[in-house]
């Protein structure tokens, strides 16, 4: 320690107390705060464990554990200290001690452990107390915080504790000096950026460079750590996940595969911090989101055509996942257009029927060559494995029976013998059960012929009866109960 007959850089003689403070700013600059007018100050001591310690904010009752997080900064412990007129040889200097993540017990036997040594000494201590309290943190920092912080329901101080750990590591990174992979040249953190996974290190320059490359390029798939290993284990794990026996497994989730597809290998402010802000920036970002989409989206479509589908309205470039494959309701999420899957008009309701058979290969949106394959087939073959991978299990099974049931229907309709027929209109199914044939839907109200199935002019519907041209001439009671035995 100086001595107080010393004198400083301008040449006059210093009180004892400035003396000492003007030694203590020489040595821990940031980590010490002075108040020269008042002989006062502040020491800040880190507070840094070599393992981290769990941090966890519970419920407000105190019982459950809502969030955790593992840490090695803690908030420091500050010694604060007044020197007063007739110190040091006279009267001791005023201490406080003051650390949110230890004991207040703790703290109060650390502060009358430093009070004692001006005692011992009666002269300069500030430079003793501050070493005691440091070696104390260093050796002792397990035993005075424990080996984990309950933060209790108090969520500002949670999140602190988190904030005050990253600011920590963000600033241990700046001031350290990497070799950037790209240019190879040796940068500060301050300039660099470094990929959490994976610990590869770039200049924030370089980095920019090659997005700025991929994207403008197209290649948008590759934006992520630009290391060679990385860039192999990305690709063969996409090409892994997109293996055919992968999609065909049975415990295959569709919904966990397309958020996986669709999710970027970097996070989306990741990339926009390393494009910057500026309108180049701007536009780059916002080409790269549009560009993966549009990519993933082409993908899945040829994978799974009836899972992603396209807006009909015109004006609207909008492609929709279908979460529920067993109702043709898909509602636009850009846009808000509710429409009908099958028929790709606005939305009416799935127990209308407005187009069970889209065209002759189509049954509701499946090729009709899949469905009597998935009839067909033993439910544990291969065949159906790969038909439910293609269009989803709920669906299959919905559609399969709807159609082996339309199917039946449709060969009971063509047996004349049962009396069926179909409103020309509305399609309603109708059965006569008394009455002439001249028939009128119950629904839409159509008149129609029950021999031939036309539709009949409402003002003159028996004229069709009447016509000699007609193929129904004269069959107005042809098959009515009660006429069999009734001659012509």
């Amino acid at each position: 320690m100086p001595s107080r007959d010393d004198m400083d850089l301008e040449g006059y003689d210093l009180s004892p107390r400035q003396e000492e403070l003007q030694t203590l700013e020489s040595i821990y600059g940031d980590q010490i705060s002075i108040d020269h007018d008042k002989n006062s100050g502040v020491m800040t001591i880190p507070l840094e464990t070599d393992r981290s310690l769990l941090v966890n904010l519970q419920d407000s009752s105190g019982e459950k554990t809502i969030q955790s997080k593992r840490i090695k900064h803690l908030p420091p412990l500050k010694l604060r200290f007044q020197l007063p007129e007739t110190y040091p040889y006279e009267s001791a200097p005023k201490l406080n001690i003051e650390c949110r993540v230890i004991d207040k017990d703790r703290l109060q036997e650390m502060r009358l452990e430093i009070e004692q040594q001006w005692t011992l000494t009666r002269d300069q201590v500030l430079f003793t107390i501050i070493d005691i309290l440091q070696e104390s943190v260093n050796s002792n920092l397990d035993l005075l915080v424990g080996s984990s912080v309950q933060c209790g329901s108090d969520a500002p101080f949670y999140e602190q504790l988190i904030e005050h750990d990253n600011q920590c590591n963000q600033k241990r990174f700046n001031d350290t000096t990497f070799t950037c992979e790209i240019c190879q040249a040796d940068v500060k953190g301050e300039a660099c950026l470094q990929f959490n996974l994976c610990g590869h290190t770039f200049c924030n320059g370089c980095l920019r460079d090659f997005f700025v490359s991929l994207i403008k390029g197209g290649d948008v798939e590759k934006v992520h750590c630009p290391d060679f290993n990385c860039s192999k284990s990305f690709l063969e794990t996409r090409e892994r996940y997109l293996r055919l026996d992968t999609l065909t497994d049975a415990s295959f989730d569709f919904n966990q595969f397309r958020t996986r597809l669709m999710t970027p290998f970097i996070k989306l402010p990741l990339v926009h911090e390393i494009l910057g802000y500026d309108k180049e920036g701007m536009e780059l970002y916002e080409r790269f989101i549009t560009l993966f989409r549009d990519h993933q989206h082409t993908l899945i479509a040829k994978m799974f055509p009836t899972r992603l589908v396209s807006c009909p309205r015109s004006k609207c470039p909008a492609m929709i996942f279908r979460e529920d494959m067993t109702s043709r309701l898909v509602i636009c999420r850009d846009c808000n257009y509710a429409f009908c899957n099958t028929c790709r008009k606005s939305y009416h309701s799935d127990s209308i029927d407005c187009a069970k058979v889209n065209d002759g290969k189509q049954y509701q949106g499946v090729p009709i060559e899949a469905l009597e394959t998935w009839l067909e087939s033993d439910p544990k073959s291969k065949e159906r494995n790969d038909i439910r991978c293609r269009y989803g299990f709920d669906l299959m099974t919905k559609v399969s029976q709807e159609y082996k049931m339309d199917k039946l229907f449709s060969e009971l309709l063509a047996d004349e013998s049962q009396g069926f027929r179909k409103c020309p209109t509305c399609d309603l199914i109708i059965q006569r059960s008394d009455g002439c044939n001249k028939m009128r839907c119950s629904s839409c109200y159509t008149f129609f012929c029950n021999v031939c199935g036309v539709y009949l002019e409402p003002n003159s519907p028996y004229d069709h009866f009447k016509d000699i041209s007609s193929p129904c001439f004269g069959k107005l009671f042809e098959g009515m109960p009660g006429m069999e035995n009734i001659d012509d």
